[in-house]
């Protein structure tokens, strides 16, 4: 067992799961763990979910500042595609 213990923080809150799955997405494509624990609650009743202050947006504490700053700036996905793509195209190994 790890020594090091954290807790879930909530990093951010949303209106939409679909909102909350994407920059979700983004955290662990970044090797940072997230959940999403009330995302279902959103498709029932959007009335219920602003009660609870929206769907949150979770990650370890010890991982929090660097999921925020992920957030404040996420990476510019077109420059990431044309990259990858120049990779791939200048790849002639078949």
């Amino acid at each position: 067992m790890n020594s090091q213990e954290h807790t879930w923080e909530t990093v951010a809150r949303f209106f939409s799961p679909n909102e909350a799955l994407f920059f979700k997405n983004i955290l662990e494509g970044h090797g940072i763990p997230a959940f999403v624990p009330n995302e279902y609650m959103g498709h029932l009743d959007v009335r219920l979910v602003q009660v609870q202050g929206g769907v949150h947006l979770k990650v370890p504490s010890d991982r929090l500042e660097e999921a925020k700053a992920l957030l404040e700036a996420p990476p510019d996905f077109d420059e990431t595609l044309e990259e990858e793509y120049e990779d791939d195209a200048g790849d002639d190994t078949g």
